[in-house]
């Protein structure tokens, strides 16, 4: 079903972008060679086949409240792979940040009432590869010049990777010729059975574009450790939705974790948010100091602009005003700054004078 979501995720980018290759992006990708186009095809689908792949097997050990709950634990993988990259510089802050998410995950695997080990570690796994794809992905997509700009026309060049990669995964793991067999399981045993199946595959492919298309665009306008905040509302969501519709437990340390992992989560929100408010603000003084000559000083004062209005028997002609400015003998070329300003009668102009 996952390689028929990312075969589809994959359509839908390359159909886009090729009606609208001005608009969508679709002109740059053609324009990629080769190696530029699997340098980032090619790692960025496997890592995300894995994680997609390895997600799906531990639902089948653990209940859905515990896979939220430790996949929570992304943006902690996500730091250290942004560390690794170095697009991301440690500090106190953020370690602190990393290590009251780590005991939030803690109490949340001792207080798990259903909890299996093999569960827990593709868990865990699949959370380890989700911070590695985010990392490289952001990584990989801001080096290529031209950038991509549209999610869509980076869904063109990483959908075939992940949907092959799948693919591949589904074979080796799954064998889906044995297990989707009528003689095994009801999903394509009758006509009715088979609209059903491809019915519920096709609706959570058009779930799945809508929401690859948001990541990618949000990871484009920002970073992985954003998408990975930005992830907690959905995280909360899908365990209020374990708990009312599947009926998953929920002990007091569990609920104890639960609530210590996204006091993390939003304290690495708000250390992030400093950060960036800052480095905005490093920027901003420098591009200020940019148009600042070393000469500068050694300059006369600039003065004011005088100007005399005399207006007498209130006869409003041009003669009765009198503009008193000079510029001093500068050339104003390619941004150079005006040097000073001083008063004078006359404002000499290409050899003519305006009084």
């Amino acid at each position: 079903m996952t390689s028929v979501h990312f075969l589809t995720q994959w359509v839908v980018s390359w159909s886009l972008s090729t009606c609208f290759p001005k608009t969508l992006g679709g002109d740059i990708v053609k324009e990629m060679t080769w190696e530029q186009f699997l340098k980032i095809s090619l790692p960025c689908g496997l890592i995300f086949a894995i994680d997609i792949g390895l997600s799906n097997l531990s639902l089948v050990l653990v209940t859905l409240t515990f896979y939220t709950m430790v996949k929570s634990s992304a943006p902690i993988f996500v730091l250290a792979f942004a560390f690794f990259f170095k697009l991301e510089r440690p500090s106190w802050a953020l370690f602190f940040v990393v290590i009251t998410i780590s005991v939030g995950e803690a109490l949340t695997v001792i207080g798990e009432t259903q909890f299996d080990v093999g569960g827990f570690f593709l868990v865990l796994m699949a959370s380890a590869s989700a911070g590695l794809k985010w990392t490289l992905i952001q990584l990989l997509l801001s080096k290529l010049d031209p950038p991509l700009p549209t999610s869509i026309a980076s869904l063109r060049v990483i959908g075939p990777a992940m949907t092959f990669s799948m693919i591949l995964l589904s074979i080796i793991i799954e064998k889906p010729w044995v297990q989707l067999s009528p003689g095994v399981s009801d999903y394509f045993s009758t006509f009715e059975n088979s609209l059903h199946t491809v019915g519920l595959t096709f609706l959570g492919a058009s779930f799945a574009v809508a929401m690859v298309l948001a990541e990618f665009s949000l990871i484009m306008q920002s970073s992985a450790m954003i998408l990975m905040i930005g992830g907690v509302l959905k995280e909360l969501i899908t365990i209020f939705l374990g708990v009312t519709i599947f009926k998953d437990e929920l002990v007091i340390i569990n609920e104890m974790g639960i609530v210590i992992i996204f006091t993390g989560v939003i304290m690495f929100k708000i250390v992030f948010h400093k950060k960036d408010k800052k480095e905005h603000q490093v920027l901003s003084d420098i591009d200020d100091d940019i148009w600042v000559d070393e000469t500068a000083e050694n300059e006369e004062p600039i003065s004011p602009f005088v100007i005399d209005d005399d207006d007498d028997d209130h006869d409003h002609d041009f003669e009765s005003t009198h503009v008193k400015m000079a510029v001093k003998d500068q050339n104003i070329k390619n941004g150079q700054y005006f040097s000073s300003v001083q008063t004078e009668d006359d404002l000499p102009i290409d050899g003519h004078t305006i009084t």
